[in-house]
């Protein structure tokens, strides 16, 4: 990575539009990190989609745990001192009460953050 090169942070990279934003991104040749609640899943799909102008490296995150948001960043900071792009596509599931409205998963998601 050269000081030049931008570095992006996608959340929720892992499938669908995330991991679209961040292959397009890797292609651009910006430093990609990809953002995933399982780290495991996340370094296959870095390698994956990694390219000979920009590394993109799995990182663990899961935007309702803040222990793995604040590790992110002290790592961002640490090895980087700089983050350019910052793409926040990390869903929230409304599949964990499936006896509520839309509008009742909405609120209890919102109101439990």
């Amino acid at each position: 990575m050269t000081q030049s090169q931008p570095i992006a942070l996608v959340s929720g990279a892992t499938r669908g539009i995330g991991l679209a934003i961040a292959q397009g991104l890797a292609g651009k040749g910006v430093k990609v990190l990809l953002g995933a609640r399982n780290l495991q899943s996340g370094q296959k799909i870095a390698t994956e989609i990694s390219t000979p102008d920009a590394q993109v490296e799995a990182v663990e995150l899961d935007t309702t745990n803040q222990a793995t948001i604040d590790n992110l960043a002290v790592l961002i900071s640490e090895k980087y001192g700089r983050l350019d792009i910052l793409v926040n596509n990390a869903g929230i599931s409304l599949d964990f009460y499936p006896d509520l409205s839309v509008r009742e998963k909405l609120s209890t998601r919102i109101s439990h953050t």
